[in-house]
């Protein structure tokens, strides 16, 4: 099972797995009681409940009580791993998943993983030609277009959202959704941005989302055109 993380699925699927995914932390550990998965991937910051909240749950009891459970971060790690074992993690991967991290974790080894993430790398060339390689021309182009359709609906919505309106609450986990996409397809500058915005909104207070929109843009505009040149040279 993956929780948060559709990107990840044509990959396991591509390796012969059955996937199930579920859009919170809270679904998350009620299906995981229900029914027995190996193993289950799961999102670390997640609406209604969180990953390590929904860790603990599964562990308490249930028909996956006794699954390999490994987090997924598109964010740099600071915390001590202790509280990732504490709470019933097998590991902590990061984002851009490593073709060769996952089939470790398939294997079963055990393992609190993260990776420095490179911020002023526009694009990591090496992950995307792994996920390329593993998915396919027409999968990996229908991935970056995925992409491409998520930042213009995010840019729209960072010029109508209102800071003060109740809809301003779900944008926080659009950033976020945004962030775990480009990490799938390794756009590491970009992922660096949504990464700031989401802890500016996490934080509270005024966010000046006009100034995010600027900032974006351009960067968004460099990722295209650098994942529309591998993907020429490539295919």
């Amino acid at each position: 099972m993956t929780v948060q993380f559709s990107g990840t699925t044509s990959l396991l699927e591509r390796y012969g797995h059955s996937v199930s995914e579920e859009v919170n932390g809270k679904l998350g550990a009620e299906r995981a009681a229900a029914e027995e998965f190996d193993v289950i991937l799961m999102d670390l910051n997640m609406p209604v409940m969180g990953g390590l909240e929904s860790c603990k749950r599964i562990r308490q009891a249930g028909a996956s009580q006794n699954a390999r459970i490994v987090a997924l971060t598109a964010h740099v790690l600071e915390r001590d791993d202790r509280i990732y074992a504490e709470a019933g993690m097998d590991g902590v991967l990061s984002k851009p998943l490593d073709r060769q991290d996952l089939l470790r974790v398939l294997r079963g080894e055990r393992q609190i993983q993260t990776r420095q993430q490179h911020g002023h790398e526009v694009l990591d060339e090496g992950h995307l030609g792994q996920v390329m390689s593993s998915l396919g021309q027409d999968r990996s182009h229908d991935l970056m277009q995925g992409l491409g359709q998520e930042i213009d609906a995010l840019m729209i919505r960072l010029k109508e959202v209102d800071m003060s309106s109740p809809c301003a609450a779900s944008l926080m986990a659009e950033v976020h959704s945004m962030a775990g996409s480009a990490a799938m397809v390794g756009a590491r500058k970009l992922l660096g941005s949504l990464n700031d915005l989401e802890g500016e909104l996490e934080r509270g207070g005024e966010v000046d989302l006009n100034r995010w929109h600027d900032h974006l843009i351009p960067i968004w505009q460099e990722t295209r055109q650098a994942l529309n040149a591998l993907e020429a040279r490539v295919y």
